[in-house]
C-alpha cells in the first residue's frame, strides 16, 4: 500500500504522511488508554512499520542513485540498528524505573515527528550531467 501511494503522491510526500500517521499511532496511548484507541495505535503503528522501511529504500535510491544505494542502505541499516539497541536499552531503563509508559510514548512521539522535520529538509536535485540524483 505504501508503495503504491509512493507511486502517487511522491515517495517523499508519502514518508511524511506515514511518519505523521505512524506518530499518532504512538500518541493515541497518551490520551487514552481504552480499548478502541488501544486498537487503533496498534493497527497504525503495525501498518506503517514495514511500510516505511520500502518507502525510506526506495527514496534512498531516489537520493543516492543506483550506483550508491547499496552502500547507503548499508550505512542506514547500520545506523538504525545501532541507535536502535541504544534507545532500546535506554527506554528498557526508563520503563523499568518509572511508575508509567506514558514519557515512552511521548519521546517515540517525538522522534518521529523529528523524522518528518528530517525527510521535510531534504533537498534532491538532479546533477548535471547524469540521471543520477545528488543530496543537498
Amino acid at each position: 500500500m505504501t508503495g503504491n501511494l509512493g507511486d502517487i503522491f511522491g515517495f517523499k510526500r508519502s514518508l511524511i504522511a506515514c511518519f505523521l500517521l505512524k506518530a499518532l499511532g504512538v500518541a493515541l496511548p497518551l490520551y487514552s488508554s481504552d480499548v478502541v484507541t488501544l486498537f487503533a495505535s496498534s493497527f497504525l503503528v503495525g501498518m506503517f512499520t514495514p511500510g516505511i522501511v520500502t518507502l525510506v529504500s526506495t527514496y534512498t535510491l531516489d537520493c543516492a542513485g543506483a550506483k550508491h544505494h547499496r552502500k547507503a542502505w548499508g550505512m542506514m541499516t547500520f545506523s538504525f540498528a545501532a541507535s536502535q539497541a541504544a534507545a532500546g536499552y535506554l527506554m528498557a531503563f526508563v520503563a523499568a524505573s518509572g511508575e508509567s509508559y506514558r514519557p515512552l510514548f511521548l519521546v517515540s512521539a517525538s522522534a518521529l515527528l523529528c523524522s518528518v522535520m528530517c525527510i521535510a529538509f531534504i533537498r534532491v536535485k538532479s546533477a548535471v550531467k547524469t540521471s543520477q540524483h545528488v543530496v543537498t
